[in-house]
């Protein structure tokens, strides 16, 4: 049943994505793979065993003809939204003028739309000029693709996908909306709800919970009676076991990074004490990895959670916007008031 769902959810986003990036490219706006290029690196690390598959335009800015490419197993990859033969030539072109055969074995071109039924292997067979193998029904791929070889991943790896997914669903909407010529140009904004600044370090360090133990506890000593849908619910419920409430922490790999000395907040109780390790915030800010920056992101929204607890405001679970709540016990009307151009309530 939850493999029937995940399938089901799976084939969902991604047709979605596809009439999105469809509807961006009929616009004129064939940028939009820009804007994708690090969104796929997770699925893609996944479905082809990439650990090591980085943006390339990290390592030099427009890195010609090619955008995604892991260096040890010599595999990259050119993100599209053209699907036409005379783009597949155009990359190979450069990718054969440039001599990247040398750097790697393997090329595929990621389609982000349907791509045609078929490609004409004679005329890549020209280019290639016995140098270097390219099969279009191998290389050429688009999402459908992507979604039959993740189909061949665990169910845990495949929930993993359909959340980097629907993340990728959630920026081409931001992608068309921001884009729409209906929209102005940007306006700074100020507010005087929460100063938000970067804050000069990260702490990381390897959890030592047993999720079974933990979970066992918290039904005992909290009442809990449901299932830990995640380890981010496996750690909420190990800290209030050891009476801490805070939402300011972000968990990856089991690991478990803050931008709070872990002895002086409580979340040593928890975590290895001999594996703390201070990092500047810069060590994942200028990371190649992206999952170094996405933790970075998710930090930086607990820590504004976290702050705004003090405010009486919350951030709603599913639409992710914040919200005021009551104050005091028992209040049914909160107002608040603003400087702009004049005083407001």
């Amino acid at each position: 049943m939850r493999q029937l769902e995940v399938e089901n959810k799976l084939r969902d986003v991604v047709s979605r994505i596809i009439l999105q990036v469809e509807l961006a490219t009929s616009q004129g706006r064939t940028d939009i793979n820009l804007a994708l290029e690090d969104s796929f690196i997770p699925i893609l690390k996944s479905v082809y065993n990439l650990p090591n598959l980085i943006n390339l335009n990290r390592k030099q800015k427009n890195f010609p003809g090619i955008d995604l490419g892991d260096d040890h197993d010599r595999v990259c990859f050119q993100v599209t939204s053209t699907t036409s033969l005379d783009k597949v030539k155009a990359t190979i072109r450069q990718f054969m003028d440039r001599a990247y055969y040398n750097s790697f074995d393997e090329l595929f071109i990621l389609m982000l739309t349907k791509k045609q039924a078929s490609y004409s292997q004679g005329a890549i067979t020209d280019i290639l000029n016995g140098q270097f193998t390219f099969n279009c029904k191998k290389h050429i791929i688009d999402l459908a693709d992507l979604l039959g070889l993740i189909a061949g991943l665990r169910l845990t790896a495949q929930e993993r996908v359909l959340e980097e997914f629907q993340r990728i669903l959630g920026e081409v909407d931001a992608y068309i909306s921001y884009s729409l010529d209906s929209v102005a140009a940007p306006i700074a904004i100020t507010s005087n709800l929460q100063h938000i600044r970067l804050p000069d370090a990260v702490y990381v360090a390897e959890l030592t919970i047993n999720d079974k133990d933990v979970i066992a506890q918290a039904r005992k000593s909290l009442s809990y009676k449901g299932k830990a849908r995640d380890r981010n619910s496996v750690v909420r419920m190990a800290l209030l076991l050891n009476d801490m409430h805070t939402d300011a922490w972000v968990c990856h790999n089991n690991k478990l990074f803050t931008f709070h000395d872990m002895e002086a907040s409580g979340l040593i109780s928890i975590v290895d004490d001999g594996s703390i390790e201070r990092l500047d915030v810069s060590d994942l800010a200028d990371s190649l990895e992206v999952d170094n920056v996405n933790v970075l992101r998710q930090l930086l929204a607990a820590e504004t959670r976290e702050l705004l607890k003090t405010r009486h405001v919350r951030m709603h679970p599913v639409d992710r916007f914040f919200y005021f709540v009551a104050a005091e016990e028992g209040q049914t009307e909160r107002r608040e008031a603003w400087i702009g151009k004049r005083n407001a309530i």
